[in-house]
């Protein structure tokens, strides 16, 4: 059990979308420190998790692994808004073990993670309409310059 003033965690399991990026505005908050608008424009603070008032605190979450590549969680769905989410290379032994298919070659990627949590099944193609969603809020959060809720209300 983790306690601290209004928190106490019981180390019970939570299928809350949530982001080591988290960590800076849960902290903040944590220490009573007002974060900068310049700081942490995408952390949300999880103690409202941690205390048990909500169940959850954000619904998306976007990814960037190397420059100008973005993938998107939102809800169940993860959209790898390029053609693949490699940075290094491929290890085409392992992956053919664990039966991965070969690169699709198609522009995006995009998999339901309740019914394909190892990203197998690239479902892009029969999900025009949940690509187009999901393109159009990374471009809206990119847009915005930020996700966190505390930088919407000033």
């Amino acid at each position: 059990i983790v306690r601290w003033p209004g928190v106490t965690a019981t180390g019970s399991v939570s299928d809350a979308l949530v982001s080591q990026i988290d960590i800076m505005a849960t902290l903040a908050n944590m220490l009573q420190f007002e974060l900068p608008d310049d700081a942490a424009a995408d952390s949300f603070d999880l103690t409202p998790i941690l205390s048990g008032e909500q169940e959850s605190v954000r619904t998306s979450l976007v990814h960037n692994t190397y420059a100008k590549s973005y993938a998107i969680r939102d809800g169940e769905w993860l959209l790898v808004d390029a053609q693949d989410g490699y940075v290094s290379r491929r290890d085409k032994a392992w992956e053919a073990k664990h039966g991965y298919k070969p690169d699709d070659g198609q522009p995006v990627e995009l998999y339901n993670l309740a019914e394909d949590i190892g990203q197998r099944h690239n479902v892009a193609q029969e999900h025009p309409e949940r690509v187009a969603k999901m393109q159009a809020l990374l471009q809206s959060i990119q847009d915005q310059g930020f996700s966190a809720p505390r930088l919407s209300q000033r």
